[in-house]
Order: C-alpha cells, then structure tokens, then sequence
C-alpha cells in the first residue's frame, strides 16, 4: 500500500440520461454557429424534457430519433472549415450533446437495454452487463478500474425534492488498514500484491462495499443493505481507493 500522488484526474462520463442540459448547450452553440438549424431543431425536440422523459410515448420518441438522426447529419454539413482547435473543439463538443439527447432517446425505448449503462466494474454485482464489463472485453489490458470505499462517507444526495447531507458508515478489511496510517487514505494496486498469498485470499472474496446514488433517504441509514453491495475486488478492478472519511461536495447553484 503507497499513499497517493498528486495528479490530474479528467472525468468522463456516460450517465446521458438528461435531457435539459444537453439541449441547453447544445442551442447555445447552434443558435451562434447554425441559427436555422437552431429555430428548426427547437421545436422539434421541444418535447424532450427532463420532466416528460419517464412518459414520453413511443412515437414520440420513434420521431425524435428520426429527428436527432437528421439534425447530426445537418450539423456534419455546416461543419466549420476553420482549422483552428478551439473552433473544432466547439463543434466537436456540440455533436457530443446530440449524441447524448440521441442516446437518452434510445434509452427510453423499449429496446434500450438501460443497464448496459451500469457502473465501471469489470463486472457487476447486480446480474446485468455493465459498462465496465463491455469497456473491458473490448479494451482488455488498457482498461484500468480503480473501486472506492471508505470507513465514513457525507455526501449530498436527492431526498424527495431536494438535496441533503447524509453519513453512512462501512468497515471491512480494507478499512481496517486505515488504522495504521498517518493519513487520511492509501491506494492498494492489486497487480502489486499479485504474489502476496494473504492478499489474494482478501482480493477474491466477497466483501461489503460502499455504494450511494444519487437519491438516498435518512431511512436508508437504519439498513446497510441500502449503501452496501457485495463485491469481489478482483473481478471488478485494478485498484482500490480507501478512505479515512470523506466531505461532502459543494453545491452550486
């Protein structure tokens, strides 16, 4: 076990399922770049909105899958000439929102298959295929997994209408270690302790592991079934982060 280094972590992510964001930036940038495409493309996915999207009926969404088809191919005919990056930059990113709106389109059909969509383990502890899982049967090797877990997590969560602060406790051998370390969390490579007996007995068991959403409810507290999943470190990653405690983050209005 090492103590973390600094360095810079870039997220990406693939949770699409939203509809207003998107759009936002998205006519931001056409109404600046491809105003026609803009005034058109408005109305027509003007019924693709966060708060419809759990009822939006099947021919709505068969025509809104025609329509965001055909908005990508008239974006790709007005595609700046402008060599310079941070042009393409803008543009690039803008295509990104559609394909996002696209796949929350499909996701909503009945063929979307909604949990292909799932968290970065190799595997997952729910019965689905995951992301991770099709992430690392197409990358192989080069896909690398670092898993999370902490002896005390506050983070803010969605209870009912709005946001709150909750504290859920975990212990398990990987919290344990915490107690001889100076510091707040250490790092546990597994490829490191690939030869270590004791360890791989640890890595290819089953253990109890934090895992929150975005919605979360006090009553959950009174039932670790709610925040703990079990988990088999070696089959769903690389690493694993474990941490002291965590702060909640800060949110922005």
């Amino acid at each position: 076990m090492t103590p973390l280094k600094k360095f810079l972590i870039k997220f990406y992510g693939f949770d699409m399922q939203r509809y207003d964001n998107n759009k936002e930036l998205l006519f931001e940038y056409l109404s600046d770049n491809m105003p026609t495409i803009a005034q058109t493309y408005a109305l027509k996915l003007a019924s693709l909105t966060d708060e419809d999207m759990y009822s939006l009926d099947k021919t709505i969404l068969a025509q809104a899958e025609n329509d965001i088809s055909e908005l990508m191919l008239e974006m790709e005919t007005q595609k700046p000439s402008d060599p310079v990056a941070a042009v393409q930059f803008e543009y690039e990113t803008a295509v990104e929102y559609v394909q996002c709106i696209l796949e929350n389109t499909l996701l909503r059909g009945e063929s979307s298959g909604y949990n292909k969509n799932g968290h970065i383990g190799k595997q997952s502890v729910s019965g689905y295929t995951c992301m991770g899982q099709l992430l690392d049967e197409q990358y192989n090797e080069a896909y690398f997994t670092i898993g999370t877990d902490a002896a005390s997590t506050e983070f803010n969560a969605q209870d009912d209408d709005t946001y709150k602060e909750f504290m859920v406790e975990n212990q398990n051998i990987f919290t344990d270690q915490l107690g001889d370390l100076d510091g707040n969390y250490y790092y546990l490579e597994f490829a490191k302790v690939s030869h270590d007996e004791k360890w791989q007995k640890v890595l290819t068991a089953q253990h109890r592991m934090t895992a929150l959403n975005t919605s979360f409810s006090s009553a959950y507290t009174a039932a670790k079934v709610y925040y703990n999943l079990k988990v088999t470190p070696s089959k769903c990653y690389n690493g694993l982060i474990v941490l002291k405690n965590t702060t909640p983050t800060n949110l922005l209005d």
